[in-house]
């Protein structure tokens, strides 16, 4: 589960730290980071200490409750100003994936005629099992199955 978290922080982090969750995963990395949970290796990759991780977690979220419950609004701005960085290990990430061209995000490119074809087989598909149906006079697809169905 933290070896995920881990990656998906520097997801986060590459759409920018303007956009509220790339400075929310850069506060909790540097926090992380800071305790000793995440750790840098010379060869520029990055692991998770399992033998840190749960305390840091514990002390974040000690950190973030408290300032929400006691609404302390300088606390909230102090603590993004300090750890809602772009620190020299964030950014040994973010050159190292960039450098490897890593996709920020996948662009979905659809095929219409293949989607065409999709829909045309599931409703292939529905009406067949409308037929089924209608032999079983459970529905009249003259009077409309979507009437009957509804009806029940």
């Amino acid at each position: 589960m933290y070896v995920s978290f881990l990656a998906g922080c520097f997801r986060s982090i590459r759409f920018g730290l303007e956009e509220a969750h790339g400075k929310g995963q850069a506060l909790q990395f540097n926090w992380l980071f800071e305790k000793g949970a995440f750790v840098l290796h010379t060869d520029g990759t990055f692991s998770v200490n399992f033998e840190e991780i749960e305390g840091a977690v514990e002390s974040l979220s000690t950190e973030i409750l408290t300032i929400q419950a006691k609404g302390d609004k300088a606390a909230a701005k102090s603590l993004l100003l300090v750890y809602g960085t772009m620190t020299e290990p964030l950014q040994i990430a973010m050159n190292k994936l960039e450098t490897v061209q890593v996709p920020v995000d996948i662009a979905c490119i659809f095929n219409y005629t293949l989607w065409r074809c999709g829909h045309q087989c599931l409703a292939t598909g529905i009406l067949t099992l409308l037929r089924v149906l209608q032999s079983a006079n459970d529905i009249d697809i003259e009077r409309g199955a979507m009437e009957e169905l509804s009806a029940e």
